[in-house]
């Protein structure tokens, strides 16, 4: 009985001695998203420190849940504060709407980039 497996190589370069060297895709991408050390033949510790896209959609809609929760709560607390808010109610309508539009994209682009 054979047993075929493929694995993918890539290569990189340490930041420190700059040896080139191949480690499998998966490896890196389980680096890429934990930033944890790892090591060039030579010993020299390596990460990536900068932050996944799955990472960077999430720090965004963090944002945009806390935005949309300020916008709430100043439009829920202070409502005489801006007469021409108060003249028009479907401006609160329309402001809590279009954040959850964007927190939507964000969530939608999160599946399809963890799946």
């Amino acid at each position: 009985m054979e047993i075929e497996q493929k694995i993918i190589l890539k290569h990189l370069a340490c930041a420190s001695c700059q040896i080139w060297f191949a480690i499998p895709d998966t490896f890196i991408d389980i680096k890429r998203a934990n930033h944890k050390t790892f090591y060039c033949p030579v010993g020299h510790g390596n990460y990536f420190p900068e932050k996944t896209s799955e990472e960077q959609l999430r720090a965004a809609l963090l944002l945009t849940e806390s935005e949309r929760d300020f916008a709430r709560n100043q439009l829920k607390n202070k409502p005489n504060n801006n007469p021409n808010l108060s003249k028009h109610p479907k401006i609160k309508t329309w402001i809590i709407k279009n954040i959850w539009i964007l927190a939507g994209f964000i969530i939608i682009s999160l599946f399809f980039l963890h799946h």
